[in-house]
């Protein structure tokens, strides 16, 4: 009889508790759905807020119900101006529940996560000069980068060129918020290999194009991801966080950075200040912060307004500061080469670093800000000994150097010419459109052949082919303000 009357009270023990369930579930319910009715419909935030609390006491009951409840309370702080408060509870949502949650991924575009970035210590204009060393010693290139303010206001728009020729000719452009870092596109372009432009969306979702033809390449939901609760920067933002970070020593910071070139691949980026020390370089003694990554490169900051980044040691190689200037975009370049008594006025809107100083010819590099040229590259070459090769003609100047040049042409699938004849200034010049095509790549070179008494000149730029009409246009522009009488 006991165990009849046991097995009895069981029954209904568990009859009861089920109804008890029930019943609490709906209760629980209907208090966040009457938080939100107070949320969103009547704008009462703390009554609102005193709901979603009663909700998240039942969290350990009633998972689903509480992490809306989170999502509610940090949109509710958010909106009172306690972004205190609301990162408490989105980071309640990232630690408690799964990152496949549609509230943790929801809140993700509430707060970017914390960071020790201060403000940017750039000036509008600043130009540093790198120059890229083997551990031997031997010169392997350089290294370029410039800011500039594109949009004035209380939280500034930048636009940060990086420059690299190391083997390679690589040029990135980065668009982003002076205040948050937050990038809003990006343009990378590697020679021979890639140029595409990024589209960073508020809602996490980067779009990735080609340049030169505006095919998709790829689109990356990154809400969705593991990453969703940190800030993305573009790779090439890299310079600038660190010289953002907090330089004490021992400051911590873990961001995510997206690789434009390498369809937006997530790569979780760590920096550690790890000591103080100083650091002599071309450009002189810096007593600077020691800033070690979890990519194996490591940055010696400045310790100073300015900020700079004195040398980068990037394992087999490292980046040195040779020195540093005001660029003045709207301000044109002349180059001078004083033996030869000629000067030639470049567009001021370039990156440009002199690779040689001969006194039969001048060479120099350089980078569009606006990437007119598809390898960004001009060379301008002054010379005496070649014209009474080319018998004082700007054709015969021309299919001279062209032969020369002949060897890299050789490595292109195709190729295809077209002359035209200039006339400038009186000055005899003939220009050549070369295009071919190397694999999936195609390449494009503008080049014009000047012959006076007794100079000769040839300038050459590389563009894309959407860049064509004013590439063309640049290059007739820098010969005709060449000065053949210095």
């Amino acid at each position: 009889m006991r165990t009849k009357q046991a097995i009895q009270l069981a029954l209904i023990g568990g009859t009861f508790g089920i109804l008890t369930t029930g019943g609490l579930a709906e209760t629980v319910a209907e208090t966040l759905e009457k938080g939100v009715q107070l949320q969103q419909n009547d704008g009462d935030l703390d009554e609102a807020i005193k709901n979603f609390k009663a909700v998240v006491r039942q969290e350990s009951k009633w998972k689903k119900l509480a992490a809306e409840a989170h999502f509610r309370l940090a949109e509710c702080y958010q909106a009172k101006g306690d972004d205190g408060g609301a990162r408490q509870h989105v980071e309640s949502l990232r630690k408690n529940f799964p990152a496949d949650n549609r509230w943790v991924i929801k809140a993700a575009g509430l707060l970017p996560a914390e960071t020790n970035f201060g403000p940017a210590p750039w000036r509008d204009g600043h130009f540093y000069q790198w120059v890229i060393k083997l551990k031997n010693g031997q010169e392997l290139g350089y290294f370029l980068a410039a800011e500039h303010v594109v949009e004035a206001g209380d939280d500034p728009i930048w636009e940060s060129y990086i420059v690299r020729n190391g083997g390679n000719e690589s040029l990135s452009r980065s668009k982003y918020h002076q205040n948050s870092h937050k990038v809003i596109d990006s343009r990378w372009f590697l020679k021979g290999i890639a140029d595409n432009k990024t589209v960073f969306g508020n809602d996490g979702v980067v779009r990735i194009t080609d340049s030169e033809t505006g095919e998709e390449v790829d689109t990356h939901d990154h809400p969705r991801s593991q990453d969703a609760g940190k800030m993305l920067y573009e790779n090439e933002q890299m310079v600038q966080l660190v010289r953002c970070l907090n330089l004490d020593i021992g400051t911590q910071q873990e961001t995510v950075l997206i690789a434009g070139l390498s369809n937006a691949v997530p790569i979780e980026f760590t920096m550690e200040v790890t000591a103080h020390e100083d650091i002599t370089v071309p450009a002189g003694t810096y007593p600077c912060a020691k800033v070690e990554t979890n990519l194996k490169q490591t940055f010696y900051i400045s310790r100073d307004d300015e900020r700079r980044v004195v040398m980068m040691d990037l394992g087999t190689a490292k980046v040195v500061l040779h020195g540093e200037e005001a660029w003045n975009s709207l301000k044109p370049i002349p180059l001078v080469a004083e033996k030869m008594g000629s000067q030639v006025d470049l567009p001021g809107t370039v990156l440009y670093w002199v690779v040689a100083d001969k006194e039969e010819i001048y060479r120099v590099n350089l980078w569009p800000t606006d990437f007119a040229g598809r390898d960004g590259m001009f060379e301008v070459n002054l010379t005496k000994n070649l014209i009474e090769d080319a018998k004082a003609s700007a054709r015969g100047f021309a299919e001279t150097i062209m032969k020369n040049a002949g060897k890299k042409f050789d490595e292109w699938d195709a190729v295809e010419e077209s002359w035209e004849e200039l006339k400038v200034d009186g000055v005899d010049a003939v220009a050549v459109e070369v295009t071919g095509r190397m694999g999936e790549i195609n390449l494009h070179e503008y080049q014009i052949f000047a012959v006076g008494e007794e100079k000769a000149l040839s300038l050459r730029m590389g563009f894309a082919a959407p860049d064509r009409d004013r590439t063309k246009a640049r290059a007739k522009e820098i010969v005709a303000k060449f000065r053949w009488d210095g």
